[in-house]
């Protein structure tokens, strides 16, 4: 069958003298039959419908500002499109994404609500998540690149299939790069990484090279969906400037890099966040789903509850529309929105309603607990937990770490501070998990264990795979970060099987844990497929997985990355309220306490627990000390 007769065949809205034009311009782009065919089927009930709009767009008199560039109406969207039960599908959604002329798009709302199941409608046609309802597309000259994102799932994605790629590659797309994509890799400091592999980069970087790929494609539509995640201060501002640059469009001294600036001013942003700072005046059109009511079952099940609400911004602070967003209205709980230091608002955060109290923190710590229960020899207080002596990594010709030492002791929470690209994250991965890899020198000894790298003991510990490496998991270290989560992100075992298997099947741990992270108000969260929750529903699983664990050692990596403020309150507040229940100058006890190993490029998210700081640059340790003498400004 030709493609036109079976995109006569799947297509109920398009006339012939609309189809063949076309069918040719399509072929004239490049795509293929099947990306044809995907843009006009019909997905279950729903209808993508952008031809027949594209043709009465032509036979109007509306100037292209005066509509919308794409639509959904009273769509209902799901993951999961062939099931139609409640549970996996949303309410029907209406939405107009409107020429950029009027401003960037916001969609705004918490963890659970349905966020970037809208995103990936939008980036896909609705193909794989219409379950009924339109997808409809009014722009002229819509194509399979007319619409780009950086999301959780394209950072996935480019793991999966562009690992042993350089970055080079992945930016040209085959090809080669273009003025405009030049122009940004020198903007985002890439120019080292280019003939570098993916799977060498940090999480930083990575991000930086899906944000090069698609701003440089210039883009009708760019969907930056928690894009701003794991990039340094630096990275962000210089995002931050060039979405605005990219809603306003670009000036003339950008121009002479090569980038048009007709063609830049065409380009709508939609934006998924959860930081206000990240919101530029630029975005005046608000979109969420309404907050839970106190008669839902919680905050995560308003996907099914709540209907998307769409407003005009008129000059509001960005923190006032995220707390309308999130259902708060107190000044109190709209002033946490900011990015104050969290010494200075220490007492309102640390006695904030629904925390346990220290004694009920340190009551479930030592439940059912013996001395040395998980074999790391840990009431050896005369030695370090963590003890590195000239730790040396090299990916190919890349050296990540170099000739680090460094010694952690009982009692000391770390900050692991630097730039991307520095080491941080390579260096959280090494605590958690004992790798085979020929490129790797030195001495590093966690929790009493014997390790001299590269040897390693096989029996010690849990083996999996990350990337080509075996690794083996070491018992005593909680870790969380980007790397973790991909790891698991389509584990099809149900939440509550991965927080059993964490807690070695301690009913009562699991259950303390879930509460204190309100997991346990929707009875239906725990029982799904961990595949099947949001990004942020999976991030909550797997740090109440970590805790419940009562590890020795307890490492995040950017753990905040992807919740929503209420939920980063509360993750923050548990953590800080868990340094305080544990810690203890007894030297009889002290083999109980937590240590926690800390990285973020936010400094806001700094607990006051922390005292130690090891700053990180090129892969070497530029300052280790107390937190009380670093000043990032002056490394």
């Amino acid at each position: 069958m030709s493609t036109f007769a079976a995109v006569s065949c799947t297509s109920t809205v398009v006339s012939r003298h609309v189809l063949r034009p076309f069918l040719k311009r399509r072929r004239q782009l490049g795509d293929p039959p099947s990306t044809i065919l995907d843009s006009v089927r019909s997905t279950r009930k729903g209808t993508t419908t952008w031809l027949h709009q594209q043709s009465r767009a032509s036979t109007t008199a509306r100037s292209a500002e005066d509509q919308p560039l794409v639509s959904l109406r009273n769509a209902r969207l799901s993951y999961r499109p062939e099931d139609t039960s409640e549970a996996h599908v949303s309410q029907p959604i209406s939405l107009d994404i409107w020429h950029p002329s009027r401003g960037g798009h916001l969609l705004l709302g918490r963890n659970g609500t349905g966020k970037s199941l809208i995103t990936q409608t939008l980036a896909t046609n609705g193909t794989g998540t219409l379950v009924d309802g339109e997808y409809v597309v009014t722009a002229p000259q819509w194509h399979s690149r007319t619409v780009t994102h950086v999301t959780f799932r394209s950072h996935q994605d480019v793991l999966q299939t562009s690992a042993h790629l350089t970055s080079y590659k992945v930016i040209a797309e085959g090809g080669q790069v273009s003025k405009a994509a030049q122009f940004l890799i020198v903007r985002f400091g890439l120019y080292p990484l280019l003939h570098r592999e993916i799977s060498t980069l940090s999480t930083g970087e990575i991000r930086k090279v899906l944000l090069v790929r698609a701003l440089a494609t210039r883009p009708r539509l760019l969907i930056l969906d928690n894009a701003f995640d794991g990039l340094d201060v630096a990275s962000r501002e210089n995002l931050l400037d060039l979405v605005r640059q990219t809603l306003r469009g670009f000036k003339q001294d950008i121009l002479v890099q090569g980038i048009d600036a007709k063609n830049a001013a065409r380009t709508q942003i939609c934006l998924v966040t959860q930081r206000p700072e990240e919101v530029a005046d630029e975005f005046t059109n608000v979109a969420f789903l309404d907050p839970p009511h106190t008669d839902r079952v919680s905050p995560e099940t308003s996907a099914q509850g709540g209907d998307l609400r769409t407003m005009v911004r008129n000059g509001q602070r960005a923190t006032q529309i995220f707390a309308q967003s999130l259902g708060t209205t107190s000044p109190l709980e709209e002033g946490d929105l900011d990015d104050s230091p969290w010494d200075s608002r220490k007492d309102e955060y640390w006695n904030a309603p629904g925390l346990p109290t220290l004694t009920e923190m340190s009551i479930w710590w030592n439940h059912g607990r013996k001395d040395d229960d998980d074999g790391t020899s840990s009431t050896n207080t005369t030695l370090p937990l963590v003890d590195a002596q000239g730790l040396r990594i090299q990916k190919g010709s890349t050296v990540v770490l170099q000739e680090l030492d460094w010694k952690v002791w009982p009692s000391q929470h770390w900050l692991v501070a630097g730039g991307n690209g520095a080491g941080k994250s390579t260096l959280s991965r090494l605590l958690a998990y004992c790798e085979t890899d020929s490129d790797t020198e030195g001495y590093l000894r966690v929790l009493h264990g014997k390790r001299n790298l590269p040897q390693i003991d096989i029996d010690d510990g849990q083996q999996t795979v990350v990337g080509s490496q075996f690794v083996h998991r070491r018992p005593g270290v909680g870790w969380v970060s980007t790397e973790s989560h991909l790891q698991r992100v389509h584990d099809q075992r149900t939440a509550r099987e991965i927080l059993l298997e964490e807690a070695s099947s301690d009913s009562y741990i699991v259950q303390t844990v879930t509460e204190w992270f309100n997991l346990t108000h929707d009875p239906k969260l725990l029982e799904q497929h961990f595949a099947d929750l949001s990004q942020g529903q999976q991030k909550l699983v797997l740090l109440a997985a970590a805790i419940s664990s009562r590890p020795r050692i307890l490492v995040l990596d950017e753990p905040c990355q992807g919740l929503d403020i209420v939920h980063r309150r509360l993750l923050l507040g548990l953590v800080e309220r868990l340094c305080q229940a544990t810690d203890t100058n007894d030297t009889d006890t002290s083999s109980r306490s937590i240590t926690l190993i800390y990285i973020t490029h936010h400094m806001e998210e700094v607990l006051p627990s922390i005292n130690q700081v090891v700053h990180l640059k090129d892969g070497q340790a530029v300052y280790q000390g107390s937190r009380k003498l670093y000043n990032p400004d002056l490394l």
